[in-house]
């Protein structure tokens, strides 16, 4: 597997991360036929550094509509010029700035403080994927999963020893959603957890958090992952979550 972030560019030398650009000098924006009014879908194609290790060649078209302006589409594609591809996944980074603890699944909210309990390096620790028959199922068949914060307040703590890692906006609801014609048989929810902030060895206030979040499946080219970022509540998502009575600590 190889990692954009991690391995070293070609087009940069001697600087970790493969490139990222943006294809075009503007976005596409199209109308779609909706009812009650039209929504209006703004695209951009973000083409990536091959990836020297596997021969990996990617782009990916990032979309935003109007209907569902807290909402990321990003559908993943190949190069003709590219090796074979397993999978090809996008990931969500930075959890352990907002300190997310919570993971939300169909029946059940899994705690990383609990899950990672007994770690005590410096490094990322991940244990078990969760299944597709463990996420929530949202809209027309839609596979969902959520992450948030057990902090009634993560704003309030203050990272004196590195601030560049205080948090500082509102209690905000990461998520992972894959439209039901996207969806693999494979299709699993993965996480990995962290004591210490990256980069350095300052514990992270109130324990063990989640970093990457990610959901992962078999390649099919054009496959879209909907990511999203909203003040809502996990529990006003779906008819199945009220029945975690409240936001465990």
């Amino acid at each position: 597997m190889g990692f954009s972030e991690l391995e070293m560019s070609e087009m940069d030398p001697g600087k970790r991360g493969k490139r990222l650009w943006v294809a075009t000098t503007e976005g596409k924006l199209t109308r779609l036929p909706a009812k009650p009014q039209p929504v209006e879908r703004l695209s951009v194609r973000i083409e990536v550094e091959p990836f020297t290790a596997n021969g990996a060649h990617v782009y990916v078209v990032a979309s935003i509509y109007s209907d569902r302006p807290h909402e990321l589409e990003l559908a993943v594609h190949h190069h003709d010029n590219s090796a074979p591809i397993e999978e090809l996944t996008v990931t969500a980074t930075m959890g352990n700035f907002e300190r997310l603890r919570h993971l939300w699944l169909k029946d059940r909210v899994v705690d990383s403080r609990e899950l990672y309990a007994g770690y005590t390096d410096d490094g990322f620790v991940d244990k078990e994927n969760y299944r597709r028959d463990e996420m929530l199922m949202y809209g027309d068949g839609d596979a969902l999963v959520l992450a948030t914060t057990n902090e009634d307040n993560p704003s309030g703590v203050k990272v004196t020893e590195r601030p560049s890692w205080t948090y500082r906006s509102i209690n905000l609801t990461q998520y992972w959603r894959v439209p039901a014609r996207h969806i693999q048989p494979d299709l699993r929810v993965k996480v990995n957890g962290r004591r210490v902030y990256w980069a350095s060895k300052v514990t992270i206030p109130g324990g063990l958090s989640f970093e990457n979040f990610e959901v992962r499946q078999r390649y099919v080219p054009g496959q879209a992952f909907v990511f999203g970022l909203t003040p809502k509540h996990p529990w006003e998502f779906s008819p199945s979550i009220p029945r975690l009575a409240t936001r465990p600590k």
